[in-house]
């Protein structure tokens, strides 16, 4: 069985200790006995097979991958650790075919592909490698039709196109090449009227339209030219959530949002024939639209949310003709929206969430009258919103109640039942006891996807200690309840399981002492700090009380004390500074963005450089010597650079990538505001070039940028003479990979990955100077990339993850010449990968994690 070991070596980073001894715990800080591992949120949706219900979760050990549940806690266990070790398996889009679940998913050689399950760990297995190597294929968009499951899938030599498979490698082909070529028709499902399936899908002459397939080995066919030439006319679907769904069958129609060209979105309807394709009605004349979306049938009809242009976004309602396709009620009266949102029927009512002034963001139902378009009930009184903007509200059907996600005001966000009236809208359970909501987690809101199986709702959601677990529902308080507890680990480090940790930004040396970012499992993610020993490793202060925790990020020296930004509750993150006291550590100063009452500025990017801290907060360029009076905006008097981001020192100047007059450009400062200007204007005018990846090299900086014509190549300035080095993608296309883990230093040159349309992605080596700019190797001969990743520099050396073709992916090793370019260790010999991943450089050694 594979495993990947991660070890952190605090000591090490503390004092640049040698990596000889063996690594040992200092504290075990969180003691207690609820999970503290975050789990990543954003989950693929319950599905039912054979009367197991399958989901996503992680155990805080295995990451996110395939689980299976009968509704029991003995019933409840992970399928198959598909990405093995902590990296989530990137699980999306399950589908029900015949016996078998398939999915997309990836298990960190092959990227995601296509995968099938019959619920057994052996039956879990990869179908076909599409795309070889780590991009993946994303399959997406499954149906069955004739006995056949088809998806939208993409593979290089002919883009995103129609696929089929029988659930094995030898019977996954490609279906229909609706775009010939590479070019990316990527056929989006709208859905279905019996044996006719409808698409939304680009053959390159069109643009993306309507097609309708019924099985015939012909493929698919255009329906209709609607918005005619290559404009696009026809989107997707709205994703997995039911209730936002932009388009709908319903009898013998499929209803759909397009635009002609004319019109604007509006709402069309087809029998799937050319003459049978119209517009139902130009509710908003002329170009802007009235964005149907959110459409459910009802009573023969179907009702939405649209624009007239006069009243706002609000209800509507059609029966398939123009006559009949009129406003149901104009909820916030005049042109403010009341955005009417996941429709969802039960019985004879829809029920959805609406706002108008009096109420805020509330619960209501409506049989398509204006009459009974009715207020269910003010669950948070005045206002306040009881059903928040922020994420879905989690309707679902069960039985003859609806239940959803609310917040009274005094529970946080929890999750409710309603029968439509007033008296029978309560709280099923306070899962998060409190005001903490167990819908809502400290990076953002949770996307519900839930289901309703066997009479019971099933869901995600935090509880007091933020476990992120799987309930189930009755539709009554005492049915409501967690079913298993899957995550049991007890983690001081929040482990991120999409493949790294959180460790950047979340520790840092002062003077000898570490600073960091972890929970006790009671007070949450808190600053913390350790002299390497377990007597001399505490908490610093428990900044917002209770398991949510301040959460604080960027943690950087300043002298004796340390900078960062952490909020406390629902207001945005503050500059905090802290001596190592509780008594010391306080915010370092408010309004930060003093134009925007509603913000404290939302400090980023704190950087070192010459004596102080600069960052981001508000739209502009601040620094900091650790005081408030001297906490102050570098330049606020134009031309200056708003929204400056990757701050990166070198040499007497911090480089920094701002929006000023000429787009957004490479700004450099010395730390006043007389020398803080825009560098050069790379792209002409307006235009932006966009400069990233901003990497220090001795006293330059490189990066990579676009001037509109040569697309985005290799940059090197000084702060005076900024010079494209080299354009190593000779004409309008790009040569550089712009991701984080594409860049280091050694030897004074700079490292990159880079491709000249011959070798693939490959490495490269620059001095600045176009004939010092070359591939140092191929890595793996021939037009396919080696996908280097995690470029990381330790002493003069860069370590690097590739693949040779012969090798597997395995660890790398270069000192800036060919020569000294070799594959440094295959871990695991063979074709088969070691992974190496989370490459950190401590002194001259380099720690990772990897499969053996």
């Amino acid at each position: 069985m594979s495993r990947r070991v991660l070890v952190l070596v605090l000591a090490a980073l503390i004092s640049g200790a040698a990596l000889a001894q063996t690594p040992a715990p200092v504290k075990d800080v969180n003691t207690s006995t609820t999970g503290g591992t975050w789990q990543w949120p954003f989950e693929a949706p319950f599905v039912e097979m054979g009367g197991v219900l399958y989901f996503t979760s992680s155990d805080g050990i295995h990451g996110t991958e395939l689980w299976r549940t009968d509704g029991t806690a003995a019933g409840t266990r992970m399928v198959k650790d598909v990405c093995p070790g902590s990296c989530a398996s990137w699980i999306f889009r399950l589908a029900v075919w015949g016996s078998s679940l398939y999915f997309s998913a990836d298990d960190g050689a092959h990227g995601s592909e296509l995968w099938k399950s019959d619920g057994t760990e052996a039956g879990t297995v990869l179908v076909k490698d599409l795309t070889p190597g780590l991009t993946g294929s994303s399959p997406s968009d499954f149906f069955e039709l004739g006995g056949t499951l088809y998806f939208s899938t993409y593979q290089d030599a002919t883009g995103g196109e129609l696929w089929k498979t029988d659930g094995t490698a030898a019977g996954t082909a490609l279906f229909a090449d609706l775009w010939p070529g590479v070019g990316n028709a990527a056929p989006r499902l709208l859905g279905r009227i019996g044996t006719t399936v409808f698409l939304s899908a680009n053959d390159g002459a069109h643009g993306w339209e309507l097609w309708a397939f019924d099985g015939s080995p012909a493929g698919p066919v255009l329906v209709k030219d609607i918005n005619p030439g290559t404009a696009d006319s026809v989107y997707s679907n709205g994703g997995d959530l039911p209730g936002y769904r932009s388009a709908l069958a319903a009898g013998n129609r499929l209803y759909f949002a397009a635009q002609d060209g004319t019109s604007g979105i509006e709402l069309w309807a087809t029998d799937g024939t050319a003459a049978g394709t119209v517009l139902v009605k130009d509710i908003y004349p002329g170009p802007e639209g009235s964005q149907p979306f959110s459409l459910v049938e009802l009573n023969g009809g179907i009702l939405f949310r649209a624009s007239d242009g006069q009243q706002g976004y609000e209800l509507w309602k059609s029966d398939g003709t123009g006559a009949n396709t009129t406003l149901v009620k104009d909820i916030r009266p005049g042109p403010d929206n009341s955005s009417p949102s996941e429709l969802t029927v039960l019985g004879s009512w829809i029920y959805f969430r609406a706002f108008d002034d009096a109420h805020g963001a509330e619960l209501w139902r409506s049989d398509g009258t204006e009459a009974n378009t009715t207020l269910v009930k003010d669950i948070r009184p005045g206002p306040g919103t009881g059903l928040s903007f922020l994420g879905p509200a989690g309707f679902a059907v069960v039985g003859t109640v609806l239940t959803f996600f609310a917040d009274d005001g005094t529970n946080g966000l929890e999750p409710w039942r309603s029968d439509g009236t007033a008296a029978g809208t309560t709280l099923l359970a306070d899962l998060n006891p409190g005001a903490g909501s167990s819908t809502f987690h400290p990076y953002g809101p949770i996307t519900d996807l839930r289901a309703v199986w066997g009479g019971r709702w099933y869901f995600r959601a935090f509880d007091e200690d933020w476990d992120f677990e799987v309930y189930a529902s009755d539709g009554t308080p005492a049915g409501t309840q967690q079913f298993a507890e899957i995550n049991t680990q007890t983690s001081a480090f929040e482990v991120a399981h999409t493949g790294s940790l959180f460790t950047t930004g979340n520790m840092t040396d002062a003077n000898g002492t570490l600073f960091f970012q972890a929970t006790d499992g009671l007070s949450g993610a808190e600053l913390w700090k350790s002299d390497g020993t377990g007597a001399g490793t505490e908490q610093v202060a428990d900044l917002f009380p209770g398991a949510a925790g301040s959460v604080p990020f960027e943690i950087t020296p300043l002298g004796g004390s340390v900078l960062f930004n952490a909020m406390t509750g629902s207001e945005s993150r503050k500059l905090w500074v802290s001596d190592g006291t509780g008594a010391g550590t306080a915010v370092l100063k408010h309004d930060l963005d003093p134009a925007n009452p509603f913000s404290e500025g939302s400090p980023d990017g704190l950087t070192p450089f010459g004596g102080q801290v600069f960052l981001s907060a508000g739209d502009l360029l601040w620094k900091t010597d650790g005081t408030e009076a001297g906490t102050v905006p570098v330049r606020e008097a134009p031309p200056t650079a708003l929204f400056p981001t990757q701050l990166t020192p070198a040499g007497t100047l911090l480089f920094y990538s701002g929006a000023g007059p000429g787009g957004d450009e490479l700004w450099r400062t010395d730390g006043t505001a007389a020398g803080t200007v825009q560098v050069a204007d790379i792209a002409p005018g307006p235009a932006s070039s966009h400069p990233y990846g901003l990497t220090r090299v001795g006293s330059r900086v490189f990066f990579s940028a676009d001037d509109s014509s040569s697309g985005r190549e290799l940059w090197a300035s000084d702060g005076i003479n900024t010079w494209r080095v080299r354009d190593i993608l000779p004409g309008p296309g790009s040569g550089i990979d712009p991701s984080p883990g594409s860049w280091a230093s050694a030897r004074g040159k700079l490292v990159f990955a880079a491709t000249d349309g011959t070798a693939g992605e490959e490495l490269w080596v620059s001095d600045s100077t176009e004939a010092g700019t070359f591939r140092l190797r191929d890595v793996f001969p021939g037009p396919r990339s080696s996908e280097i990743h995690w470029l990381t520099s330790a002493g003069e050396r860069v370590y690097f993850a590739a693949g040779d073709g012969t090798h597997g992916r395995e660890l790398w090793v270069t000192d800036g010449t060919a020569l000294g370019t070799r594959l440094l260790s295959d871990l695991v010999p063979g074709e088969g990968s070691s992974l190496p991943e989370q490459l950190e450089a401590v002194g001259q050694n380099l720690v990772f994690s990897a499969h053996t």
